[in-house]
């Protein structure tokens, strides 16, 4: 892998991470996990909050908020667009306003994000891909922002502590629909997974990536949350990722191994390894 100089624009993630209620599609899927780092660079403490999902059958669908989060940056920072926090409609229309009257074009992102709702994460991803973008992940890239964001950049830069993590999408089979209307299944889920359908095709990726984890799961990782060792996700190696159609990755620190820099979240996260017999497929889900 290509060593790339490491970009000092966003020093600090910091702040509340504020949130409506979830939505009643997915009302328990939020788990917070706070850490505090030390920045070796300019030895400033700070603290960033990630959100990693209660359930790996549970995809995002929370409610949108008004404004960009509180505390969060989304913007142009040091001549590098920055987006911190979740992926909102407020957020991508800051982020996307922001390159529009930028005289300079920036043409990387920095983003470190826990995801968003499935229709927001694309509207980002398809916006990042049509503008030939780069990102450079810092911290997380989770649930949409790993489904949607990840594969439609240029180039993509990860640290050596970079969280990716997986859990389902528009294509998953289960969903938690209490006390949700019945549009939910009729009109905002089949519009949702023929965009996404569109979208993978698009950007060239198998995305059986967004699902695959869930029939790796075995019986003793279900059984895990009997004794508060919860499975939210999955991530994958990187000549995985690779099989699956995302490629031009370039490490930072010249390897990328986030379970020895984040051992808080190292357990609960699981290592999905691709079968061999797995042959690449565009148009695998369509409606």
């Amino acid at each position: 892998m290509k060593h790339n100089k490491s970009m000092n624009s966003l020093t600090s993630f910091a702040g509340t991470h504020t949130r409506r209620a979830a939505s009643p599609v997915c009302p328990t899927c939020l788990r917070p996990l706070l850490k505090s780092y030390v920045s070796s660079g300019c030895q400033m403490k700070f603290l960033f909050i990630f959100v990693l999902l209660g359930s790996v059958a549970c995809t995002s669908l929370d409610a949108e908020k008004n404004d960009v989060e509180s505390n969060f940056f989304v913007g142009i920072q040091n001549d590098v667009l920055v987006y911190e926090g979740s992926i909102t409609k407020s957020s991508n229309l800051a982020i996307f306003q922001a390159l529009k009257k930028s005289k300079e074009k920036p043409k990387r992102l920095i983003i470190s994000s826990p995801g968003g709702e499935i229709g927001a994460g694309m509207d980002l991803g398809e916006w990042i891909h049509s503008n030939k973008l780069n990102i450079e992940i810092k911290n997380l890239c989770l649930s949409s922002c790993a489904n949607y964001v990840l594969p439609a950049a240029n180039i993509k830069y990860l640290h050596k502590d970079t969280i990716l993590m997986w859990h389902g999408s528009a294509w998953q089979k289960q969903w938690d629909t209490t006390n949700s209307d019945e549009s939910f299944y009729s009109s905002y889920l089949p519009k949702m997974r023929k965009r996404e359908a569109a979208f993978y095709r698009r950007i060239g990726v198998d995305n059986l990536i967004t699902v695959y984890g869930h029939n790796e799961m075995t019986i003793w990782d279900k059984l895990r949350s009997l004794f508060g060792n919860d499975l939210i996700g999955w991530d994958y190696s990187l000549d995985d990722l690779e099989r699956f159609g995302i490629s031009k990755i370039i490490l930072i620190d010249n390897h990328w191994n986030w379970r020895e820099y984040q051992p808080k979240a190292r357990n609960a996260i699981k290592r999905i390894t691709l079968k061999k017999n797995y042959s690449f497929m565009l148009h695998r889900f369509e409606t």
